[in-house]
């Protein structure tokens, strides 16, 4: 990344909680591939220079995070009743947060949590990195997953910077839809929907595209992730407890694709947050109470990378700029430049240096 289309800049002093670790400007597409590799390194040596004798998370304590999860998902599923194809399932989210020479532990503890369920036995946990799939793979003895992501906010925005923020899910996912069934033809796209804060309008757009191009049966996987700092559109309670991925952001969007008669199309994946063992019995009992009054489940999968067994630093990435303009998630970029005291541009000139192969990172 240090050649002549990229430029890193790194603090001079050592950062504080929620400052950069570094800001990278470059094409885009030269900084979307070791993006995960990248934040993944990042965690690990963080939590490393702030724990006393961390090495690595212990494959044990991910196993037993996600089986903490997990055995919610089958005491709901029992619940509901829910069997075979209607079963609300479990994504391992953990690429992101581990050293990417864990990923290999680390999906095959993800996949023995999830079979050790006699409800999920026969049934292959998600997983997106490829080295990961090809350990789970191995333990499937000649069965063949393949690597399951979701788009992400940084294939959102610059279309953002073309289109605008109203149109920026909907052209992001067509060109997403294009690639994605290049690459896994008849496996339902998935859509990210919060970037904008649009949540609910932007997947009736999505939805509106597919039933014109597809007809009234295409099949879509929904994620939901928004941020901490808004409350998801349609969340109109104003309980600082409802802002984010909650519980309320789910009962509205559904109430809207079921009023729409989407929601049989598509497949709801809810993150953020869910490998805590308290916030997912919440979602149980909604999402029991929410099938009694509607017939139609709160959410259909989850996906979790954090989780209560593991005590790990974790960073994020964002982008702050386009074209020199600010750009960014809805609601997150005003978060980040409260954090930095306003500018981008301003911050890097006062408290950054600019990272070559003689310069030594803080």
């Amino acid at each position: 990344m240090t050649g002549d289309e990229v430029d890193i800049f790194v603090p001079e002093d050592s950062p504080e909680n929620r400052e950069p670790l570094m800001i990278v400007e470059g094409p885009l597409q030269e900084l979307f591939v070791p993006e995960t590799v990248i934040l993944g390194s990042l965690s690990y040596h963080l939590t490393e220079a702030n724990q006393d004798d961390y090495e690595h998370v212990d494959p044990d304590e991910y196993r037993e995070g996600i089986e903490n999860v997990v055995e919610i998902l089958v005491d709901l599923n029992q619940e509901l009743g829910l069997q075979d194809e209607e079963k609300i399932g479990f994504a391992d989210f953990g690429a992101r947060h581990y050293h990417p020479a864990q990923q290999r532990e680390l999906a095959k503890a993800a996949q023995e949590a999830y079979q050790s369920f006699e409800m999920f036995e026969d049934d292959v946990v998600g997983h997106s990195t490829p080295v990961g799939v090809e350990a789970i793979n191995e333990m499937l003895e000649g069965e063949e997953a393949s690597p399951s992501g979701t788009m992400n906010h940084a294939f959102v925005i610059p279309h953002a910077s073309e289109h605008g923020k109203e149109d920026a899910t909907l052209e992001a996912f067509k060109n997403y839809h294009d690639f994605f069934q290049e690459e896994m033809p008849g496996t339902p796209t998935p859509v990210l929907i919060d970037t904008a804060n649009a949540e609910i309008d932007d997947t009736l757009a999505v939805c509106e595209w597919m039933e014109e191009n597809y007809g009234e049966d295409f099949d879509l996987t929904v994620r939901i992730d928004t941020n901490g700092a808004n409350y998801a559109q349609g969340v109109e309670t104003g309980d600082p407890e409802d802002m984010g991925v909650s519980v309320e952001a789910a009962k509205a969007w559904n109430e809207v694709m079921i009023e729409e008669g989407y929601r049989d199309n598509i497949n709801f994946l809810v993150s953020s947050g869910k490998g805590y063992v308290d916030e997912m019995e919440e979602w149980k009992e909604a999402c029991i109470d929410f099938y009694e009054e509607n017939e139609y489940k709160l959410f259909d999968g989850v996906g979790a990378g954090s989780f209560d067994t593991t005590d790990n630093l974790y960073t994020t990435s964002d982008i702050v700029r386009v074209d020199g303009e600010p750009l960014g998630k809805d609601g997150r970029l005003g978060k980040l430049e409260d954090e930095v005291g306003g500018d981008f541009q301003v911050y890097v000139d006062q408290n950054m240096v600019e990272y070559n192969s003689q310069a030594a990172v803080v």
